[in-house]
């Protein structure tokens, strides 16, 4: 229930700056906003069918739960 700031504070960003990347091949280097940020820039548009399915399996799942 709690906002997500725009930025994190600087002990966050230090520890996530501090964690190696070992054996990664795609990123050596994170982007700055991996480090920064918890939020992710908007991606309008429709979901990949395939996130759909998996996200449909989940809450199935979940429901479960409740």
């Amino acid at each position: 229930g709690g906002e997500t700031p725009d930025r994190l504070p600087p002990a966050a960003e230090d520890v996530l700056t501090a964690l190696a990347w070992p054996g990664q091949r795609r990123v050596r280097t994170p982007p700055e906003a991996w480090l920064t940020t918890l939020l992710d820039p908007p991606r309008p548009g429709p979901a990949d069918p395939e996130v759909a399915i998996r996200l449909a399996r989940l809450a199935a799942r979940a429901r479960v739960w409740v």
